[in-house]
């Protein structure tokens, strides 16, 4: 059994459990998610089904929603794979026997650190280009199935540097005439204020009564009524109905480039915070093996199993919270999240070398 397990055979034997433990466990918990997400709104699910086409909705609605769950399937799967992997191999005391042929636990565990590192990748891509686009999807369709319009929000065109308040929006993505209520249009020329903003002919139009308020350059106060103002020059606006739809959601449904082009303190911390996913796979499978694959566990896996995942935690609460204070800190946000992952990882490997069993 040993030879089999040789430097080689064993990679590609530990590759090939891995996988398929991750891909078992990563499944297992999407699909009691999606479960009970449906158990908890089955109610709402069910009146909305009584309108025409709205089947379509709801199936579109999960399939959103796989991504968001990914991002929690893939992390924990990652972890929870390897000790499932190692399990029967302490066991059987496979671990005790290779270490007699010279090959080290940590030796022979580093396929699994291969694959949690491509984890790690896979979650991070997903988690700041699929991810985003999907929340917003989902918010979008949770709307139409309850009849809701968006909340008000303020950003800015980065082209012209013009700060926007939109109010309740409804018809962005589908029904009626993409229409805004109460808009204020902050530019350097002064203030514009509209009862409504409607998508006409292919552009924005405001309606409604419009107010525009002027500072001239002698510094006079001056407050005009006119019958129209076109949204053109520093009062353009460059987005679609469905542009404009993503700009009215938290900053959590942007992927990482449209959070860099905003360009605020706190989106360029919420990128940063995101990218830090790319590690947590690793560092909880770098603590989580030494504490689990002890010679003393061999016969108490259920405990090993309990210590390691709750080592595991550790290292990653170190890298969330880093994103967490990335906002606050005086620093660039890369600072504080590159040194949480510094701060969690150098002590994970130095763990996981010194690994005996």
């Amino acid at each position: 059994m040993i030879s089999s397990l040789l430097p080689g055979r064993l990679d590609s034997y530990l590759l090939r459990r891995g996988l398929g433990a991750l891909f078992m466990v990563a499944s297992l918990i999407i699909v009691v998610a999606l479960a009970i997400d449906f158990l908890i709104n089955i109610g709402t699910l069910a009146k909305s089904t009584t309108k025409g086409g709205q089947l379509a909705l709801i199936a579109s609605l999960y399939w959103y929603r796989l991504p968001q769950l990914a991002n929690i399937a893939l992390p924990i799967g990652a972890v929870v794979s390897c000790l499932l992997v190692c399990a029967p191999m302490l066991k059987r005391g496979e671990f005790i026997a290779l270490s007699a042929n010279g090959i080290s636990p940590a030796r022979a565990a580093r396929m699994l650190l291969a694959l949690m590192l491509v984890v790690g990748v896979v979650d991070t891509v997903i988690a700041d280009f699929i991810s985003p686009k999907a929340i917003a999807r989902t918010t979008a369709i949770e709307d139409i199935l309850q009849n809701q319009r968006r909340l008000g929000r303020v950003w800015q065109v980065p082209a012209t540097k013009t700060n926007w308040f939109a109010g309740r929006a409804q018809g962005l993505i589908r029904g009626d005439v993409p229409t805004v209520d109460r808009v204020v249009i902050a530019s350097k020329g002064g203030l514009v204020c509209a009862d409504q903003m409607v998508w006409q002919e292919g552009r924005w139009q405001l309606q409604g009564h419009l107010l525009e308020f002027r500072v001239t350059p002698e510094g006079h106060c001056l407050l005009y009524r006119p019958t129209e103002i076109p949204l053109e020059g520093d009062l353009a606006l460059p987005y679609d109905p469905q542009q404009l739809y993503r700009n009215l959601l938290p900053r959590y449904t942007m992927t990482g480039p449209e959070l860099l082009r905003i360009g605020g303190r706190t989106e360029i911390s919420y990128a940063w915070s995101r990218w830090s996913r790319l590690v947590v796979p690793l560092l909880a499978a770098l603590i989580a093996l030494p504490v689990f694959v002890r010679f003393s566990h061999r016969d108490a896996l259920v405990m090993g199993t309990i210590r390691a995942l709750a080592a595991a935690s550790v290292p990653v609460m170190v890298v969330v919270a880093g994103g967490m204070v990335a906002d606050t800190s005086g620093a660039h946000p890369a600072v504080p999240v590159l040194s949480a992952v510094a701060l969690a990882l150098i002590p994970s490997i130095v763990v996981y070398w010194r690994w005996r069993l």
